[in-house]
């Protein structure tokens, strides 16, 4: 055995699912090539107690060509170095240490890192994962991210068209088309650099199915059910929300005026939950305290559950009329105020446009003693 040659790749690499060959050709103890066959070559495992080596899980095969030569194989399927021993008549001639490489990326087996089932993003803020790559054998391997595709669909909408986007390296961005922004309601950024990273930045919130491929084959993530984007609006800004209602205007004092502040992202999103810091301040237009009026109205604000706030504030102003000494009590009328005012409304910071206010007084006995207050 000693004389025997021996050549294949399988004596050094070989890859996961794959058959590794390797050629003996048989010599006798002169050197001298045998021309016949019937040499009980074969291939085995060597024990494995050290280090990372292995043997592999089966599929090793031995073939007599019947002319002094053999064709020896095996399939690994785990990644790594392993260890083999080729025996001839039972006794080991040749150890063999091969390093076993990973085979090509299976959809069935890749899968997404770093992103929930069901995820809660807002709108504008990158969403990164990253798309993991194996082998059916469960092997790391690697893929190019031209191989992967990655696309978001609209859920529950009129319209369901799928839009795709093919993955690309990280230096550029591919964004929809007129067509699919439609579909999308705002624009969607995809990214997938080259080690397969993917970057997504949706604008419009709603909840979106997240569709990743393989060559065109849904990836083994996809067995436990879609994965599902839900983009909610981001923090309010002023720039966007609206201030609508007659307490932007004024009217005719007496009763108190309302109006309302609907709060929205950057991206026009309505924010349907609250938490915005909302502010609402009256005052004179021309100062006030010159033309001796009294302060302006205190705008009181209450949240409602859908993300608007409800503003309301009185448009007359009680005030002491006189003290009655015999009884100890005081009395207290009800003033209209008249003139013009500004109101200034911020939502997180940003101001809003401001708007005047023009309160009219209310017509003769419209306004009088309002009642009593414990003196």
């Amino acid at each position: 055995p000693m004389r025997c040659a021996y050549s294949g790749e399988g004596l050094t690499r070989a890859v996961a699912g794959e058959r590794a060959r390797i050629d003996v050709v048989a010599h006798d103890l002169l050197g001298r090539r045998r021309l016949h066959g019937g040499d009980a070559f074969s291939l085995v495992s060597a024990p494995v107690d050290r280090g990372a080596l292995h043997a592999p899980d089966g599929g090793m095969t031995a073939a007599d060509r019947a002319d002094g030569s053999y064709e020896l194989g095996y399939t690994p399927t785990r990644a790594g170095d392993l260890e083999l021993v080729v025996q001839l008549n039972g006794l080991p001639c040749r150890t063999v240490r091969a390093r076993v490489s990973a085979g090509a990326a299976d959809a069935g087996a890749c899968r997404i890192d770093g992103l929930a089932q069901v995820a809660q993003h807002s709108a504008g803020e990158p969403i990164r994962f990253e798309l993991l790559a194996f082998d059916r054998f469960r092997n790391p391997t690697s893929a190019s991210a031209a191989d992967f595709d990655v696309s978001l669909a609209p859920l529950g909408g009129a319209r369901q068209r799928v839009r795709r986007v093919s993955a690309s390296s990280a230096s550029s961005v591919e964004t929809a088309d007129a067509a699919d922004e439609a579909d999308m309601g705002g624009a969607v950024d995809v990214r997938v650099s080259d080690t397969c990273h993917v970057t997504l930045v949706v604008e419009r919130a709603g909840r979106y199915r997240l569709d990743c491929r393989l060559r065109g084959l849904p990836i083994g993530d996809a067995r436990a059910g879609p994965r599902v984007l839900d983009v909610v609006a981001a923090r309010a800004v002023g720039e966007r929300s609206v201030v609508q209602g007659p307490g932007t205007r004024g009217g005719l004092s007496g009763p108190p005026l309302s109006f309302e502040v609907h709060t929205y992202d950057a991206f026009g999103n309505p924010r349907m939950r609250g938490g915005d810091d909302v502010r609402a301040a009256l005052r004179w237009r021309d100062g006030g305290d010159g033309a001796g009026r009294p302060p302006p109205p205190t705008v009181s604000i209450v949240e409602q559950s859908v993300g608007g706030y409800r503003c309301t504030y009185e448009t007359t102003l009680a005030q002491s009329a006189k003290h009655g000494a015999a009884k100890g009590r005081e009395l207290r009328e009800v003033v209209p105020l008249h003139g013009e005012l500004l109101l200034d409304v911020s939502v997180n910071g940003w101001a809003l446009p401001t708007c005047a206010v023009l309160l009219r007084g209310a017509p003769d006995g419209a306004a009088g003693a309002a009642g009593d207050a414990a003196g």
